[in-house]
């Protein structure tokens, strides 16, 4: 019976010294097991997902190549209806040089040549000329305007110099790599002054006239 004691005793001190040794709620980090348990629970771990990652990338914004400066020149032919009642009808040449970029699509001087056709009167406007469709893009409608001065040859020998201006709506016909044809319809308008001569009075007015021509620019 003592001996049945002794032995109890014995693995009772064995098992409490290795019991000792290795501590059962330590980890091999030396971090407490119940804290890992706790700190599981309340501090979850945020799922990276493909989506949160690509939220904090910043991606460069692609952009195109800046538009260019072109020089460009241009020539139309067409007629004015005189609205005034003076019969100074004519049939119009002009010619123009510039340059267009991005949605100005024409910017610089030209000449004009009004010939008359009721009589012998002539006029040659110098102007400077603008031409957008205010978009970066080929439209086919696009919005012409002229403004300047012209050299008018009158009746009875009499010139003068006066304003000259042209406003109007122009409408791409075709195009090609290096041309485009439009059409263009607008208004003209022409200043006219008073001559007092030696022998006579000469009342010249201004005329306001329907213009409609057609052009091309390269």
């Amino acid at each position: 019976m003592k001996r049945i004691i002794t032995f109890i005793c014995l693995a009772a001190l064995y098992i409490a010294s290795a019991y000792a040794q290795v501590p059962p709620f330590d980890t091999p980090d030396g971090e407490h097991e119940l804290d890992r348990i706790e700190q599981s629970y309340t501090r979850p771990k945020q799922k990276q997902t493909r989506k949160t990652v690509q939220k904090y990338i910043k991606r460069p914004v692609a952009k195109g190549p800046a538009p260019k400066i072109e020089l460009t020149w241009g020539a139309d032919v067409g007629a004015s209806i005189d609205m005034s009642g003076q019969d100074m009808s004519s049939i119009d040449f002009d010619l123009a040089v510039g340059m267009r970029r991005s949605w100005i699509k024409f910017l610089g001087i030209g000449v004009q040549a009004d010939i008359m056709t009721s009589n012998s009167c002539r006029s040659y406007p110098l102007f400077a000329l603008f031409r957008t469709n205010f978009l970066n893009r080929p439209t086919n409608f696009f919005w012409e305007v002229k403004a300047g001065a012209s050299l008018n040859y009158l009746e009875h020998n009499h010139s003068q110099t006066g304003v000259y201006g042209f406003t109007g709506a122009g409408f791409r016909l075709a195009s090609g790599a290096k041309f485009t044809s439009h059409i263009v319809i607008g208004y003209t308008f022409m200043q006219r002054r008073r001559v007092v001569g030696e022998e006579m009075v000469h009342n010249f007015k201004d005329l306001h006239c329907a213009s409609v021509k057609i052009g091309v620019a390269f």
